[in-house]
């Protein structure tokens, strides 16, 4: 097999989630990745590929929806970007491989148009399901909710950073408590629309958890080390950048009208206890993940504020704003009733078989694909 390292782009939309560097195994058909099959521009300048990583659904147990099996794909998608500053989809791989079995199939734009579009199809219900679960209730509303608890739990009504944080948190227990009851519960909308329903969303809340790390959560640390810095494809990007500093510029004023000193904020025993609950209780423990546990200056404290801003506001937004959008787009990327095997995609690659819709047979046919 041929092993290729590429820059990322994880999470929702392709282009919005955190992003951990990794290395892609590219497998063709027979095993090693024949270069010569891919898009001569492929290999491109530096910076110029990257990778949307879906492998936090490997091995998830799918749902069973009206007595009828589900499937979850971990796709793995190459991405080039463009002169003109799209990306675009230059391979695709459906499921990572694995030991003792035959390496899985890599799609190509050449590849005939029903095999490349169904493999399009799978990488978007996998996004969905991170889009929802990882971008959106995780990292939109659970961490919001955190941080809303470590507030309330830690900083009297009127220390300063309370009055600054609490206008954010102002819906944010009432419609988690919404979502426990009646998304995620056992037989919740997840369990009776969703593949991962069932018991698979708990486990991937839990694998994405472990992946939360600070940096992730401030725009310019993680567009950066993803690399997405300039691209202007990255239309999340672009807006969180200017967002980011718009509640940075606020935040840095507010902090400022009262703690006149580093030593001033060292010395705030709530504002300490606050941070400690946020990261250690909250977080479970996320210091090794680069969440502080004590703010030893005032430029440490205006970060940390603006990323629990960021978080409940304009992050969540990125994720929840416009899912309707694409989540109504036909085919409904909710669940997936067609295994990503190497049976299908095999028809998928020759002459379709056809089903006659006349009763004496005739000419007009479809094939014969459920999606």
């Amino acid at each position: 097999m041929g092993k290729y390292t590429v820059r990322v782009a994880t999470g929702s939309s392709l282009l919005a989630g955190s992003g951990n560097c990794v290395q892609v195994w590219l497998v063709g058909e027979h095993g090693e990745a024949d270069l010569g099959k891919l898009p001569p521009q492929l290999p491109g300048r530096a910076g110029s590929l990257f990778e949307a990583d879906f492998s936090l659904l490997d091995g998830i147990k799918p749902n069973v929806i009206a007595f009828k099996q589900q499937y979850v794909a971990a796709p793995l998608v190459m991405l080039k970007l463009q002169p003109d500053g799209r990306l675009l989809p230059m391979a695709i791989q459906l499921q990572p491989p694995q030991q003792g079995q035959p390496p899985p199939l890599l799609f190509l734009p050449s590849d005939p148009p029903m095999a490349w579009l169904l493999a399009k199809i799978w990488v978007r219900s996998s996004d969905f399901q991170l889009h929802q679960l990882q971008s959106h209730l995780l990292r939109g509303h659970l961490v919001a909710e955190t941080i809303s608890v470590a507030t309330m739990r830690s900083l009297p009504s009127l220390h300063p950073i309370y009055k600054l944080l609490i206008p954010h948190f102002r819906y944010t227990m009432d419609i988690n408590t919404l979502a426990r009851n009646n998304l995620v519960s056992e037989y919740g909308i997840f369990d009776l629309v969703v593949s991962t329903g069932s018991g698979g969303h708990v486990d991937i809340l839990q694998r994405a958890t472990t992946c939360l790390t600070y940096r992730s959560f401030c725009p310019p640390d993680d567009l950066a080390d993803r690399e997405l810095l300039g691209v202007e494809s990255s239309l999340y990007g672009q807006d969180a950048l200017r967002l980011w500093e718009i509640i940075k510029r606020y935040v840095n004023r507010m902090v400022g009208l009262f703690y006149k000193s580093d030593e001033a904020v060292k010395q705030d025993p709530e504002l300490q206890a606050w941070c400690r609950e946020v990261t250690e209780v909250g977080l479970q423990g996320a210091q090794d993940r680069g969440f502080p546990l004590c703010l030893e200056s005032r430029d440490q404290l205006c970060h940390f504020v603006t990323m629990c801003i960021f978080t409940c506001t304009g992050q969540h937004s990125s994720a929840h704003l416009g899912q309707m959008l694409r989540g109504n787009t036909v085919p409904v990327p909710t669940d997936s009733r067609l295994t990503p095997d190497d049976d299908w995609l095999h028809q998928a690659r020759e002459p379709p078989q056809c089903a006659s819709l006349s009763k004496n047979g005739g000419d007009d046919c479809l094939p014969c694909f459920e999606v």
